[in-house]
């Protein structure tokens, strides 16, 4: 039953008694100490070495007896002894963790009893608690189990042979998740200082919540409610307080950017704890805002060496993987660039492949920032949505504007309107392959400079810059509503807000046209109820004498729909309209709304 390694240094020595100390601390239905007799049962299991916990488990009960002044703790410690002498003894024996079990059970009940006997009121009234004896027996098995795992995760990881005669590696991740956070629920409230211990518990659930997830989290906060429940006797609001804040946040925290959310998580803790109890504890306030002022990182980072002790066989052989997997993808990141350096310098058509290497090698960057999974929240965002519609008037068979909306990287959104050279069938195909080719290679995951960049070299070489289209583009990102607007020899786009109008237009050449482009764009938020309008120059060309299209925003102050499609519809109509008997060009407008 011994665990191959046996090695003892002053850490290990050190950390044991500690642990041994607050372990001995803790009292449960009004003063027996199940944890102890457990920790002292699994610890000679783990290497008879351990038998130097015992004075300090004996001095903790004692010092924890002096502060109840309510019971006598020697049936605990004649318990403790006993067993101590017992497994010792019988060390050699290959006893599987429910002989242990039943076998510290029954020296405590001998014990206890025996104690009673001997001070002659076995049979007085109210002198034995035969309650709180099974309620400690029930105990004593669960902290057993607790300890047994813990011990086997933490002193032999993926190696030697638990209590029970498995392997360490046997045990389910979450069983062992849940003993260690059994086992520092325990500990840390066996210090006794409410105040001190409800501030310690509330940082261990926040952080469970932003580093792993909201059930977990509750999970450990009804494995505190329970500790507090034996320990003390009675309930606190301020459990009921965690579950109400934990069922909010997992609704509330995604809807914010990443690098906000645990300050969310913090305050809706704090709130839901005042606003429920009406009281305002400072412990928790101080432990919300440790919490709030530590880096997500370093968070992120500790965790991470918990889930190492939880499952390191699994997260090493990742580990591994994941190595292996980011040195290929740098040789192949180099070998990219190395590529687009060649094509760049040779000029002419191949300014396209140079785009296209480059783009590569930042696709294959992206992977290997993903890869390293820092951000445990990112995938509880939801995406917010954005209705989109497109309406459009040819002036032929086909038109020569073309549009598109369609989703990328995840949680973006792309909308794009191009107006090729000329009208109808002449202009078609050239705007046709500006939104075609661009939406593939965002799809694809290029970055957006050098998408744009890999469509402009494409029209240059085709002929010389002879062929162009102009360009509306507009991303936004679902998750924060941020909208970024590049336009090259587009007309403007429209945001209406809260009934207003904002026109959004900047001057820049077409694609195509210039093999310098320069890439600058608009950033702005949209917020619930917005509604973006983008127009080809058909649409903001029909009224000479109105060249900041105020007819338009007339339009679209009045229009009280949200529905984009009927939106698009109505400034359509009003465009021809506008026209009249004139020749008309090609019209297309694309509206989005939140």
């Amino acid at each position: 039953m011994e665990f191959v390694c046996n090695r003892i240094n002053f850490k290990t020595v050190m950390v044991t008694l500690t642990v041994a100390f607050f372990i001995g601390r803790i009292n449960l239905f009004g003063g027996v100490f199940p944890a102890a007799i457990g920790f002292i049962t699994v610890m000679l299991a783990v290497s008879t070495i351990y038998i130097y916990t015992l004075p300090v488990i004996a001095l903790s009960i004692m010092l924890s007896y002096v502060q109840m002044e309510t019971t006598e703790p020697y049936g605990d410690i004649i318990a403790l002894g006993s067993c101590a002498v017992v497994f010792l003894f019988f060390h050699k024996q290959k006893l599987t963790i429910n002989q242990r079990t039943l076998i510290a059970a029954s020296i405590t009940v001998i014990c206890r009893c025996g104690y009673s006997l001997a001070r002659f009121d076995l049979l007085s009234s109210g002198s034995m608690d035969w309650i709180a004896l099974g309620q400690e027996i029930i105990a004593l098995a669960i902290y057993i189990r607790v300890l047994n795992a813990s011990a086997a995760a933490l002193l032999a990881p993926g190696e030697s042979t638990s209590a029970s005669g498995g392997r360490a590696g046997l045990y389910a991740r979450e069983k062992i998740g849940m003993s260690l956070a059994l086992l520092a629920v325990s500990m840390t409230g066996a210090i006794g200082e409410k105040t001190v211990v409800f501030g310690i518990w509330f940082f261990f659930i926040a952080v469970t919540a932003y580093c792993r997830d909201f059930t977990f989290a509750i999970t450990v906060s009804a494995i505190c409610d329970v500790f507090w429940r034996c320990m003390t006797g009675t309930s606190s609001s301020v459990f009921t307080s965690i579950y109400l804040a934990l069922i909010i946040a997992r609704f509330l925290v995604a809807a914010f950017e990443v690098k906000y959310r645990k300050y969310v998580l913090a305050l809706i803790l704090l709130g839901c704890v005042v606003l429920t109890t009406k009281t305002f504890d400072y412990s928790i306030a101080v432990s919300m805002s440790i919490f709030a002022a530590v880096p997500g990182d370093i968070l992120a980072r500790v965790w991470h060496t918990i889930e190492r002790v939880i499952s390191p066989d699994e997260v090493k052989k990742e580990d591994e993987k994941l190595l292996n997997l980011k040195r290929h993808l740098r040789t192949k990141r180099e070998l990219f660039r190395s590529l687009s350096r060649m094509c760049y310098e040779g000029g002419g058509n191949q300014k396209v492949m140079a785009c296209q290497f480059e783009a590569l090698a930042r696709v294959t960057d992206r992977f290997i920032d993903e890869s390293r999974g820092e951000n445990y929240l990112e995938k509880n965002c939801r995406d917010k949505d954005i209705k989109v519609a497109i309406a459009g008037y040819a002036m032929g068979h086909v038109s020569g504007d073309s549009a598109l909306n369609f989703s990328f990287d995840g949680n973006k959104q792309g909308l794009l309107l191009s107006d090729g050279m000329g009208k109808g069938d002449a202009a078609a195909p050239v705007s046709q392959m500006v939104v075609s080719t661009l939406s593939k290679l965002l799809k694809a995951g290029f970055d957006i400079d050098l998408a744009l960049k890999t469509v402009n070299e494409m029209l240059m070489a085709e002929n010389d810059g002879e062929m162009f289209a102009s360009l509306d583009m507009t991303v936004i990102n679902k998750s924060t509503r941020r909208a970024h607007i590049f336009k090259m020899g587009a007309s403007s786009t429209f945001v209406k807000h809260n009934g207003k109008v904002a026109i959004i237009k900047k001057p820049a050449p077409p694609v195509g046209v210039a093999s310098a482009l320069e890439l600058e764009y608009l950033d702005f938020r949209l917020d619930r109820g917005d509604v973006l309008v983008m127009v080809s120059d058909g649409v903001s060309d029909c009224d000479r004498n109105d060249r900041e299209c105020g007819w338009l925003i007339e339009r679209l102050t009045e229009i009280g729909s949200s529905d984009p499609g009927v939106i698009a519809e109505l400034i359509i109509n009003k465009a021809v309209e506008k026209y009249g008997i004139k020749e008309r060009d090609d019209l297309t407008v694309l509206v989005a709304v939140v």
